[in-house]
C-alpha cells in the first residue's frame, strides 16, 4: 500500500521469477484524503468560528479598506458572510481587541516589507512615526524593539504624553517637514494627519497607511521594485504592501492574518446579534487560543 508516497506493501503473488515466468507484481494504492479547504487553511481563526455560525453581513467603516473582491466572494460563498465597507459603518480599529491585533500584524507587515524591499537598516537609525492611533502605536513599538530611535510626530495630547513618559521624542505635526529633518526614515500612517508632501523631506518615506493616503501622490524615477525617488530634495519613497492578499494564491502570511481578523470579527458580530463589544472580547480570546 502506498501512503504518502512511500511503499508500505508490495506483493508478488506467484512467488517471484521461476519456471512460471516473470513475477507479476501486485501493488495496492490508497489515495490520500482530499486536501483541507484552502480558505480555512489561510483563515484559521475564521474557520474555527464558522462551524455553526449563521449567515449574515457586516459593514465596517473608518480607515479599513474593503477586502479584495475574490476574497470577499470566497468568504461569502464558503461561510455565508458578506463583508462590506461603508463610510457609515463602525470603525473596527476602535475596538480594543481587534485594534490591537490588527495594528500589530500591520506593523509587522510594514517593517518586514521594508526590509525585503530595501537594503537599508532600521536598527540604530532615527525613525519619525507620524500619526496617532493603533497602527502608529504598534509601528513605534515594533521599531523600538528592533533598535530604532523613534520620534512620535503627533498633535494628539495622549499620544504625546505616553511618548514623553516612555522617554520617546515628540514633535508637532505642524512642524513638518522640519520635525523630520534629522530622521533617517519617516513613516506616515494617515492616523490624524494630512498626507505628507515629500517635496520638503530628505529622508526615506514609508506610507504605512491602510489606503495609501499617508503621503501626497508623486511620480519619480524607480530605483528598484517598490522604491522610487520622490520630491526635489532627494527623498526616497518605499511602497508598503496592501494590507490584504491581492488574490487567493498570495503567499504573504501577514496579509492573510489581517484578513483573518476582519473575517473572524465579522462572523462573531453576526453570531452575537451585532454586539460589537461582545464580538471583540471573543475575538481577543480566539487570537490567544
Amino acid at each position: 500500500m502506498l501512503r504518502g508516497g512511500l511503499a508500505d506493501e508490495v506483493r508478488r503473488p506467484n512467488g517471484g521469477r521461476g519456471a512460471g515466468g516473470p513475477s507479476v507484481w501486485s501493488v495496492s494504492i490508497t489515495l490520500p484524503p482530499a486536501p483541507p479547504d484552502a480558505l480555512g487553511v489561510r483563515l484559521p481563526i475564521s474557520a474555527r468560528l464558522s462551524a455553526g455560525a449563521p449567515a449574515g453581513s457586516a459593514v465596517w467603516g473608518g480607515s479599513l479598506p474593503a477586502l479584495p473582491r475574490a476574497l470577499a466572494d470566497a468568504v461569502a460563498g464558503t461561510w455565508g458572510a458578506t463583508i462590506t465597507v461603508d463610510a457609515g459603518g463602525a470603525d473596527p480599529l476602535a475596538l480594543p481587541g481587534f485594534g490591537a491585533a490588527f495594528a500589530q500584524a500591520r506593523a509587522d507587515q510594514v517593517v518586514r516589507a521594508f526590509s525585503r524591499r530595501t537594503n537599508l537598516v532600521l536598527a540604530g537609525a532615527t525613525t519619525a512615526v507620524v500619526g496617532a492611533g493603533p497602527i502608529s502605536d504598534a509601528l513605534a513599538a515594533a521599531l523600538i524593539r528592533i533598535g530604532s530611535r523613534v520620534v512620535r510626530v503627533s498633535d494628539d495630547p495622549v499620544t504625546r504624553l505616553r511618548a514623553h513618559l516612555a522617554g520617546i521624542g515628540i514633535a508637532d505635526v505642524g512642524a513638518l517637514p522640519e520635525a523630520t529633518r534629522r530622521a533617517h526614515y519617516v513613516v506616515a500612517t494617515a492616523e490624524g494627519h494630512e498626507p505628507i508632501d515629500p517635496a520638503g523631506v530628505e529622508a526615506v518615506l514609508i506610507d504605512a497607511s491602510l489606503g495609501g493616503t499617508g503621503i501626497v501622490p508623486t511620480d519619480g524615477p524607480a530605483l528598484r521594485p517598490h522604491v522610487r525617488r520622490a520630491g526635489d530634495r532627494g527623498a526616497t519613497l518605499v511602497d508598503a504592501p496592501p494590507p490584504f492578499p491581492d488574490d487567493l494564491d498570495t503567499g504573504d502570511g501577514l496579509a492573510w492574518r489581517l484578513a483573518d481578523l476582519v473575517v473572524a470579527l465579522s462572523l462573531l458580530v453576526t453570531a452575537n446579534g451585532g454586539d460589537l463589544a461582545a464580538a471583540d472580547a471573543l475575538l481577543a480570546r480566539e487570537v490567544i487560543a
